[in-house]
Order: structure tokens, then C-alpha cells, then sequence
């Protein structure tokens, strides 16, 4: 098929490598402009040292493919140059731009994305992240045709990614991987066969979730679970922002964290260092019971927890006029 190509990051490179090597005509690629891939220069460095980050504009150079930056796609000149290409499909994977009436009407069922989550189930931003903190069991990689709806549309091909009780955000990211390219191209195959038979979302089932910020990640110690708190760590830990709170006036981020083989409740006061374990754990009481933490981060150090949490001390969700934490020797 004769495909125009919308995306970013390394999920969108493996496809549109998917695509190249299945025999596709890729009309060129549209992705991110070079001001916005500056400001997320920081979280793309974050990304690639788990394996998670690689251009789209360099892979799409490099398969001597024209590439095109728009500010805004839904710009008319920019609908005018999609016109002139005449692409029979647009393909979008992870393409940050929500594309409005204007360029949907000009492609009518000819538009799909590829989406992580198990749609009509967490449309919206930050999925993968959502469904970790809210202990779901498994993803997916959904491709739908795009309407005017966010994440709404008809939906063609669905694979689904399991969500272990021990994975981090990152560990489900690179299970996914794969499932991009698959996804997309099972899709693209029902569409040359016409025989797509997509499956309508109703306007009444799913869930839809906002994007979601640094200060999304504040623990609340006291009217928290273990279970809610340890699924927040490892949804928001590296190469994510994490989660975090404060011991006085310093902002700890939580990195690692394991709930106890036998919870009790320790204390009716929440985010109490009370204890520490193997390898520099701690013990720290939450809402119901308590929480084993391995790693924290202060600043720019990541250290054992014991080393900064001391018994006796308290988080809390705001901070309060102190003296600067110090690790202390192991």
C-alpha cells in the first residue's frame, strides 16, 4: 500500500521498518519537529539507557525516506502536501498531534493508530503507566481507525501484553515492542483484503485517562495502601519521573520497593521508618500495613534506603523546614 507515516520514538521505528521490509510504498514520514525533540532531550537520554528511545527522523534518513516536520498537521497547507502525496493509508504510531475534523474527512477510513492499552480501556495519555498503578493484570497494542474521538475509533487488531505483579512501567514497554510492528501490520492486511470488520466502541464502556505529570507521582503514606503505593513505584520509577515525598524539606524519589510476605499494620500513622531488612531495605507504614523500600533517589544519588531513612523518621506528602539529608556510611 502506498503509506504516509505519522510517529515518534523507537515503537514507530520498528514499524515503519516492519512496513519497509513487508513491501510497502512509505510515501515519507511525518514525525516530532527538531524544537520539540530539544526539549525532551533529557527524557529521551532517560529512555535510551533502558533500550527504550531511537529517532524516527534518523531511521527515516537512513531508508532515504522524505521526512516532514509540520507544526501542526492539521494545518491546510500541510493537508494540501498529504493531498498531493495521495496515500492510500496513514499509519500513526505514538504521533503526538491529535488530528482533527479537517484531515479525517479528507481520509475517511484510511487513518489508523496504534495505541497501547486494551481499548475501549484507557484511551487517553500515560496508559501503560495508569494500568500499572491501578493493578491491572495485561496491556495490549490496539490499532483503530482514527475519528474525531481520542483513541475512539472503530477498532481492527488487538494484542494483548501481560502485566507481571513484579513488572516496572519500562519492563511492560519493551515486552511491547514487538507488538507494534505485528499489530499494525495485521491490520494493514485485513485493510488490503477488505475484510476489516472493526469492531465499533461504544460511547458508553472503556475508560479514558489525562495525561499525567511529575507531581502525579506524591505518595500520601497515610491514606495509602501497600499495594497502591508499590504499584505507583514501579509505574513511575526510572526512566520515568517516580514516585516520591519528603523527609523534611528533601524530595525522595522511591525507586524499588517489595511488599512484605506476611502485611500487618504497624502503626495508624502512615510513612513511619520503622525498621530495615536485607540490603539496605526499610520499613516504612502505610495506610494498611507497610512497605519494604530498597532504593531511593535524593538529588541525583540513587542509594540503598537505608542509607538516607533512618528509624524513627517520617514521610510525608509536603515538606517542612529541615536539615539536608546526608547518607550514612553502610
Amino acid at each position: 500500500m502506498r503509506i504516509l507515516f505519522c510517529g515518534h520514538n523507537k515503537w514507530a521505528c520498528l514499524t515503519l521498518k516492519a512496513l519497509l521490509e513487508a513491501g510497502h510504498a512509505v510515501l515519507g514520514v511525518v514525525t516530532e519537529t527538531d524544537a520539540f525533540d530539544q526539549r525532551e532531550a533529557d527524557v529521551y537520554e532517560r529512555f535510551a539507557k533502558f533500550g527504550a528511545y531511537e529517532s524516527l527522523e534518523v531511521a527515516a534518513e537512513r531508508a532515504a525516506l522524505p521526512v516532514y516536520q509540520p507544526e501542526d498537521i492539521n494545518d491546510a497547507d500541510f493537508i494540501a502536501t498529504i493531498d498531493a502525496l495521495s496515500p492510500e493509508l496513514i499509519v500513526c504510531v505514538s504521533y503526538h498531534a491529535i488530528l482533527k475534523k479537517g484531515l479525517i474527512e479528507r481520509h475517511p477510513q484510511r487513518i489508523i493508530n496504534a495505541h497501547l492499552a486494551p481499548l475501549p480501556y484507557y484511551r487517553g495519555r500515560a496508559p501503560l503507566n495508569w494500568a500499572i498503578i491501578n493493578g491491572e493484570d495485561h496491556t495490549a497494542v490496539t490499532v483503530h481507525f482514527v475519528d474525531e474521538g481520542i483513541d475512539t475509533g472503530p477498532i481492527i487488531a488487538q494484542k494483548q501484553i501481560s502485566i507481571l505483579n513484579s513488572d516496572r512501567a519500562i519492563d511492560v514497554l519493551l515486552r511491547a515492542l514487538p507488538a507494534f510492528p505485528e499489530t499494525v501490520l495485521s491490520a494493514i492486511r485485513k485493510i488490503e483484503k477488505g475484510n476489516v470488520d472493526a469492531i465499533l466502541q461504544s460511547p458508553f464502556e472503556g475508560s479514558y485517562f489525562p495525561k499525567r505529570t511529575p507531581d502525579d507521582g506524591l505518595i500520601d503514606w497515610g491514606r495509602e495502601t501497600s499495594q497502591d503505593i508499590y504499584n505507583k513505584i514501579r509505574a513511575l520509577t526510572d526512566p520515568y519521573p517516580g514516585a516520591f515525598s519528603y523527609l523534611k524539606n528533601n524530595k525522595v524519589i522511591f525507586l524499588r520497593s517489595q511488599l512484605p510476605n506476611i502485611p500487618r499494620r504497624i502503626s495508624p500513622v502512615g510513612g513511619l521508618v520503622f525498621g530495615k531488612g536485607e540490603g539496605g531495605c526499610v520499613h516504612i507504614t502505610t495506610d494498611d500495613a507497610y512497605l519494604l523500600v530498597e532504593e531511593v533517589r535524593i538529588g541525583e544519588t540513587s542509594s540503598p534506603a537505608a542509607e538516607y531513612l533512618k528509624a524513627g523518621a517520617r514521610l510525608l506528602p509536603f515538606p517542612i523546614e529541615g536539615e539536608e539529608l546526608r547518607a550514612s556510611k553502610r
